[in-house]
């Protein structure tokens, strides 16, 4: 299995946009997580390159989803946050 290339501030920051909009109501979790899936995976295409049906997919987005939460409220909720060197 192929490392996946490591998230970069962007992509960090439509996360936590989208993360927001479900903490205040505005839209389905569920909903988020397809929106930030498709943004991710039609940005990297768009750049040139391939990617496979595991990048950035709904299941990996929803495991981040729930790091953001936990750094979001600066305390574990379902996933600690991802902490950055």
């Amino acid at each position: 299995m192929a490392k996946q290339k490591p998230w970069n501030q962007y992509e960090a920051v439509i996360l936590l946009e989208a993360y927001v909009r479900v903490y205040e109501g505005k839209i389905d979790r569920k909903k988020a997580i397809s929106e930030v899936s498709r943004i991710l995976r039609r940005r990297v295409q768009a750049e040139g390159y391939e990617i496979d049906d595991i990048f950035r997919n709904v299941a990996g987005i929803t495991f981040q989803m729930y790091s953001m939460e936990s750094a979001f409220h600066g305390q574990t909720i379902r996933k600690p946050a991802t902490k950055f060197s």
